[in-house]
């Protein structure tokens, strides 16, 4: 804001600019501004990874349903190094990819990655070289309703890592991975 002030013996008037209290409310409106943008950025991110990893969790809770429900063994398979899982049917001795939609193969974020923290008996004799379409599944869900004891991880740079957990017989659960 500019200010006039007269001169009490006739001259011309004196213009001063901004004052340095003006200029410090200026600075810290606009400091405030940018850090609150930058604040909710980050936590649409985290969210973001969150329903990413509740995702994971629901299909693999609905597998064991279906499993379950349809009298169906279904399987797990994830390849870690294209960053996505899919779920698949085994019918007539062969691993198939699923037919329903929620079997349907699943890419994660290229900032997500996805690691088994308890490795699954099938998937520790497998060769790393073998084609992922090809290997057998890392978490089998049978008719009987048990299914392949897991932990898997999934985690993104400087965000809360997820684990999405089960113990073969029970619900399959999500938690913070430092819980």
């Amino acid at each position: 804001m500019i200010h006039h002030r007269h001169l009490s013996n006739g001259q011309l008037p004196i213009s001063a600019g901004f004052t340095l209290v003006e200029m410090l409310v200026v600075v810290v409106v606009i400091a405030v501004l940018v850090s609150v943008t930058t604040l909710s950025l980050g936590v649409v991110e985290q969210r973001e990874f969150r329903s990413e990893a509740d995702r994971l969790q629901l299909a693999l809770q609905q597998a064991a349903d279906s499993a379950l429900f349809q009298q169906q063994t279904h399987g797990l398979h994830i390849d870690t190094k294209a960053g996505n899982y899919w779920i698949s049917d085994h019918k007539k001795g062969q691993w198939q990819q699923g037919s329903q939609p929620l079997f349907r193969l699943i890419q994660l974020d290229p900032k997500t990655t996805l690691s088994m923290l308890q490795p699954s008996p099938l998937r520790t004799r497998i060769e790393e070289d073998t084609e992922p379409k090809k290997q057998p599944p890392a978490i089998v869900f049978s008719s009987s309703g048990e299914y392949t004891p897991f932990q898997i991880q999934l985690e993104q740079a400087q965000r809360t890592a997820w684990v999405v957990h089960g113990d073969g017989l029970g619900k399959i659960r999500l938690r913070p991975a430092n819980d």
